[in-house]
């Protein structure tokens, strides 16, 4: 008998020593945090305060103690480079098995795996894309449009389904933005048209994915329990930004069950215009009421005399934390105003330029702004200060660091007009196919004919400035540079489970799948 007990001693004493491994480095909030395994648990993070070591410990600690076993665990993040980063870490805290993914990644998996027994045959394609659909749904219909009209058409039609409404809701609606020229006639029929092609060609988009997939579930008992018994225990990241959509998923998967942890800050919330809202995140506590709501608001990012400023900003908001700095001292942060862009831009590269002349170095130096039209003013009164930047991409894996023309948006736009003149001098068409703006899925490119640039839209977020002199930028664009443009691709990503598996018959039969209209 002694032996048999001896060895749990060990295996107990071995497993304590892990979990204390664990934890040993978290502070009181995210240990809380950390510790609190069963039951539903809301855990209000805010910026900086360590959320995703604190999931990840959590569920290594879970799965060290027994508590989770890791096979039936699902992490749902909103980013595949967020679910790429939580696997790398649970890796490393030797939980590599449990599976972290995208609502969408995991509902296309079971969408794939019950469409040939539930409807029949293979699962229809997946749209890369709206833009090529909604220009051919337009043309059949003989509307004109322009590429920024489709665009806002594409995240119209993903805030129409991922809030869970049909067509016929969604006519019913009058509080929706025009989408320039177009009509709200001429908008519904777009949505109608587009939906027909769809069908026709037995291909879904990013919506349907979870519409279909929350339709199958909710109408077939036995995948439904084949779900719920491959997942127990539920964990999601920026619970702030689930939409309506998502929500009706996620409890579909829970059921009656109640281990689901969530993870979020009100203040975060950056996708409500396509559907997303907070409330789920706010109303926690009250979809279930035995909730621990937990809150992590030490700032480990930025030090005091920020977090103050992030304080003073959010402090009206619904449900927004009052953060602490772990670093109490820091430079206080200078706010300044300007009449206009270019006098922005102008004063931000003078100040850049003193910096580097009082010792400063370039690398150490950055510019943010929030969209691709700053890009432009700011290259400019950077060249003109004698500054040279390398622009980084926010999307692609590949920068161009220290490159020339290639990576401006100002020099890409500079070598088009240099085409179209040259195409102009020749007497030919300057805007003709041989000099255009391919579209392609997730990539766009500048085609310049007989200039040896094929130039990229798409740079954004980040200018990092370099020591390099303005004049080695000024020069020839590079060949072959090339980036992922988000204007020209779809805001396809997130779309009632009404109608969502109507159009497909079952196998053996020619009759349709009937679904909820609730």
């Amino acid at each position: 008998m002694s032996g048999p007990s001896g060895a749990d001693g060990s295996f107990a004493d071995a497993r304590e020593h892990t979990s204390e491994l664990l934890l040993h480095d978290l502070d009181e909030g995210q240990r809380e945090a950390a510790t609190t395994l069963r039951g539903p648990v809301c855990i209000l993070a805010g910026a900086g305060s360590g959320k995703t070591r604190t999931i990840t410990r959590r569920i290594a600690h879970g799965i060290n103690t027994g508590a989770y076993s890791p096979e039936r665990i699902l992490a749902l993040t909103f980013t595949a480079r967020a679910a790429g980063e939580m696997k790398t870490r649970l890796r490393h805290l030797n939980a590599g098995t449990v599976e972290a993914a995208t609502f969408h990644a995991a509902a296309l998996r079971q969408l794939t795996h019950f469409w040939p027994t539930v409807v029949g045959g293979d699962a229809p394609r997946v749209l890369g894309g709206k833009a090529q659909l909604l220009t051919e749904a337009a043309r059949n219909l003989s509307i004109r449009v322009d590429s920024a009209t489709l665009r806002d058409l594409a995240g119209d039609i993903e805030w129409r389904k991922v809030s869970n409404l049909s067509l016929e809701a969604y006519e019913a609606l009058t509080t929706r933005p025009s989408l320039g020229k177009l009509t709200r006639p001429q908008v519904l029929e777009l949505h109608t048209e587009y939906e027909r092609l769809k069908e026709d060609r037995r291909i879904i988009d990013f919506e349907d994915v979870l519409l279909l997939t929350a339709g199958l579930l909710a109408n077939e008992e036995g995948a439904l329990m084949q779900v719920r018994e491959r997942y127990r225990f539920f964990v999601v990241d920026e619970y702030q930004d689930v939409s309506p959509l998502q929500h009706d998923l996620l409890r579909l998967w829970l059921g009656d069950r109640r281990d689901l942890c969530v993870v979020g800050d009100a203040n975060q919330t950056i996708y409500s215009f396509t559907g997303a809202t907070n409330r789920y995140l706010l109303e926690f506590a009250t979809e279930f009421p035995e909730a621990a709501v937990i809150r992590l608001d030490t700032n480990y990012r930025s030090a005091q005399p920020i977090v103050q400023i992030a304080n003073d900003v959010m402090r009206e908001n619904p449900g927004a934390l009052t953060l602490s700095a772990h670093v109490q001292t820091g430079a206080k942060p200078e706010r300044n105003e300007y009449p206009d862009d270019g006098a922005e831009a102008r004063g931000v590269a003078a100040k850049i330029a003193r910096e580097i002349a009082t010792g400063t170095p370039a690398r150490d130096i950055a510019v943010l702004y929030r969209v691709n039209s700053q890009s432009a003013v700011l290259e400019q009164a950077l060249s003109d200060a004698g500054v040279s930047a390398i622009l980084r991409h926010a999307r692609s894996k590949a920068s161009h660091h220290g490159s020339s023309w290639g990576s401006s948006l100002h020099h890409q736009r500079t070598a088009f007009q240099i085409c179209e003149r040259r195409r102009a001098i020749a007497g030919l068409d300057p805007r003709s196919s041989s000099c255009n703006r391919r579209r392609a899925r997730e990539v766009g490119s500048v085609q310049c004919a007989r200039c040896t640039g094929r130039l990229g839209f798409g740079w954004d977020l980040l200018a990092g400035v370099h020591e390099r002199t303005a004049e080695a930028t000024r020069g020839a664009p590079r060949t072959n540079a090339r980036c992922r443009d988000p204007v020209v691709h779809p805001w396809g990503k997130r779309s009632r489970v009404a109608q969502c598996v109507s159009h497909w018959p079952r196998r053996g039969s020619a009759s349709r799948v009937v679904r909820d209209e609730r």
